[in-house]
């Protein structure tokens, strides 16, 4: 959250100095529509930097409720939080280089993913919308094989969301489509 609110802090910092800069054109001679333009793209950059920092955020999320399933379920005997993190986002062979801890897996992560490769089953993110008032729910379910089970086990994560939290793509399913629910599988990988 903190990373969240540095980031709104710089980019209205930015857009301070912009606008300062859109007012001392405005005495100049600019046009009209050379400083409107100016701030269109200004408002655009910003909106487009938040929209990307809650897709993150998102993508955070999911991947801390898996972790914790590896933590708990798989493979408790690692000390640090991150091995299990790093795990998670190689299982899910995630892509965005600002949730990597570590560029390759070293030996330790390693052997979680390993151990977690040979339970897990499947892991789904369901968004769906609960009300007309904006609330939506993230359900992230993780299927899994217990030791000494054949049986599949569920462990299931359900929170609720407002539209804002929501990222562009999954807003534009919404309104586009006019369905009530979206479903994701981030392991494995649907390449």
């Amino acid at each position: 959250m903190k990373d969240n609110k540095q980031l709104l802090d710089s980019l209205l910092a930015e857009m301070e100095r912009a606008i300062g800069q859109l007012r001392q054109d405005l005495k100049s001679d600019s046009s009209f529509t050379n400083l409107m333009d100016q701030f269109k793209l200004l408002l655009a950059t910003g909106i487009s930097s938040l929209e990307q920092e809650q897709e993150l955020e998102q993508k955070r999320q999911v991947l801390n409720h898996i972790a914790r399933f590896i933590k708990e379920k798989v493979a408790p005997n690692q000390d640090k939080f991150d091995i299990y993190l790093s795990a998670a986002y190689f299982l899910c062979r995630e892509e965005d280089e600002r949730l990597q801890i570590e560029e390759t897996p070293s030996q330790k992560t390693q052997s979680v993913i390993s151990a977690a490769e040979k339970c897990l089953i499947a892991v789904k993110v369901h968004y769906e919308k609960l009300n007309d008032e904006g609330l939506y729910s993230r359900k992230t379910e993780i299927f899994y094989i217990k030791a000494n089970d054949d049986k599949p086990s569920v462990m299931r994560v359900e929170e609720e969301i407002n539209w804002q939290s929501l990222t562009s793509d999954i807003r534009d399913f919404f309104i586009r489509k006019g369905e009530n629910k979206i479903s994701f599988q981030v392991y494995p990988s649907q390449e």
